[in-house]
């Protein structure tokens, strides 16, 4: 299985453009191509994938992690291109999201069209891809994350802290390895992993994911003790981490010093074989 980040939010590459944001390609052997996530940016995510010798029209499958605009924002302009893709997402990850700072309301959905909706698929807490490939979802959110808290959902005329039932992960099972994938694992990634362990009852090999460490509009971080006690649950687990995104810098370093060849930082550009 190969994974090939083309949109982040710094580049691995010579000639790859960044921004705040996420997609991947995903390629497996028995579910062929999936992108997952689209990033914030359609010339962003095109340009990019061009460069790298990819060509999204050809893409069946898309998965949206949650309804964030860094990961869904080029949506839209992806589906007037690719004529064939067909989307799955949580139906809550099409409602009004917004994030708050100094009392501003700034808008963070993902935008779609009625003519979008017929290549959509909304799933449930479980939802079969591929014969090993599932998403994962409705997984309860940690509390401790300051970042998370910025974030609200719209539900009917008032906001309200976002619950992240639009988050949804997907879980690769093979029979020598399992790889979890998630976008920004607002709900926890050490969370998500236990449920995932529960679901499938063996534990996961490798965790590609952002931990949500950061917040982009502040652009701070979580504080250090935070942060260790986050590095500290996650050596608990036995598995290898990808990270990006999210994370942010400072706390990827941190982690790096717990959590030393067990963790590694994914770039715009770069791939990795599992």
């Amino acid at each position: 299985m190969k994974i090939k980040a083309i949109v982040e939010n710094t580049s691995g590459k010579r000639g790859i453009k960044t921004k705040h944001g996420l997609s991947l390609l995903v390629e497996g052997e028995r579910f062929g191509q999936i992108l997952f996530d689209t990033g914030p940016d359609s010339r962003l995510l095109f340009s990019n994938a061009e460069k790298l010798g990819l060509d999204l029209r050809q893409i069946e499958t898309v998965v949206l992690s949650h309804g964030h605009i860094d990961h869904g924002g080029a949506l839209h302009d992806f589906l007037k291109q690719n004529k064939q893709a067909t989307v799955f997402l949580r139906r809550e990850a099409l409602a009004e999201h917004i994030t708050k700072m100094a009392g501003i309301s700034i808008p963070v959905s993902v935008l779609l069209t009625e003519r979008d909706v017929p290549r959509l698929i909304f799933t449930q807490k479980v939802h079969k891809l591929a014969p090993d490939a599932f998403l994962l979802s409705e997984i309860e959110p940690v509390t401790d994350r300051t970042a998370n808290r910025a974030l609200y959902q719209r539900i009917q005329n008032d906001f309200v802290s976002d619950s992240f039932v639009h988050e949804q992960s997907l879980l690769i099972c093979r029979q020598d390895k399992v790889v979890l994938i998630a976008g920004c694992a607002h709900c926890g990634i050490e969370n998500i992993i236990e449920a995932a362990q529960q679901l499938i009852g063996r534990e996961i090999d490798v965790v590609v994911s952002g931990f949500h460490l950061y917040n982009p509009v502040t652009h701070r971080g979580e504080k250090r003790e935070v942060i260790e006690r986050f590095g500290q649950r996650l050596s608990q687990f036995s598995c290898r981490y990808v990270t990006f995104h999210c994370t942010g810098k400072r706390a990827y370093n941190l982690l790096k010093r717990q959590l030393g060849d067990r963790i590694s930082y994914l770039a715009a550009g770069q791939s990795i074989i599992i």
